[in-house]
């Protein structure tokens, strides 16, 4: 954790304490440098519907393109853009007519 006060990464937790409902942790910091105090807080962090997706399927190991085809058909609901954008690092189109193909497919889904 970053100091706010002079930006140095190393120091040390000198107390924790659990907030009433459990979810938070309150932790008290001294930089190591400037001796300075600050506190911090951390929290579990929400799983986005992906991830949730993912781990209901219950597997241990999930293989890439299985994710990667996950991530598409989110992008395609979201941004066509971004779809394709994706679509071609993740398909490896060569040429231009990589993605006139994946444009004509696209829009003839609209």
């Amino acid at each position: 954790m970053k100091c706010p006060f002079c930006g140095e990464i190393d120091n040390k937790v000198i107390d924790s304490r659990l907030s009433k409902d459990g979810n938070v942790i309150r932790r008290r910091r001294e930089c190591i440098i400037c001796s300075r105090r600050f506190t911090t807080y951390e929290h579990i962090e929400d799983m986005d519907e992906l991830e949730r997706d993912l781990r209901e399927t219950g597997e241990k190991e999930i293989p890439s393109h299985k994710i990667g085809e996950k991530i598409m058909a989110k992008l395609h609901d979201i941004d066509d853009v971004a779809y394709v954008r994706f679509a071609s690092v993740y398909r490896e189109f060569k040429d231009v007519n990589d993605f006139v193909s994946e444009l004509k497919h696209l829009l003839s889904r609209h």
